[in-house]
């Protein structure tokens, strides 16, 4: 248990870690890669909404699944 403390300090470094990886998962990747190339106005709008619906997505996951361990 020793190595895992090592890597994130505490629990909270654990559930942080884990947030994190969901929030900005392989779908916000995509879109946020997509986003940084982008020119045209309209379409980066679209894209930075589909940039916060993946967090969201990534979130909302998470949560529900610590809400159904607590």
């Amino acid at each position: 248990m020793s190595s895992v403390y090592a890597l994130f300090e505490s629990k909270v470094g654990i559930l942080r870690a884990l947030m994190s990886r969901a929030i900005f998962n392989a779908d916000y990747e995509r879109v946020a890669a997509r986003l940084r190339e982008v020119t045209d106005p309209c379409e980066s709008l679209r894209l930075t909404a589909a940039v916060a619906r993946s967090i969201y997505e990534g979130e909302e996951k998470e949560l529900s699944l610590l809400r159904g361990a607590a």
